[in-house]
């Protein structure tokens, strides 16, 4: 699920574990064309 309507994802990107957290990095594509890398955190429970 997007978080937001104009994210678009590029690649698989790299998965990171880290102290018992999961580190998510991978690129997305705006409306504009440009290219951003994105970041997702989750801490495990």
């Amino acid at each position: 699920m997007q978080e937001h309507d104009w994210e678009c994802s590029l690649c698989t990107g790299s998965v990171f574990h880290h102290d018992s957290t999961f580190y998510a990095f991978y690129a997305t594509r705006r409306k504009d064309w440009s290219e951003h890398l994105s970041l997702a955190v989750q801490p495990l429970a």
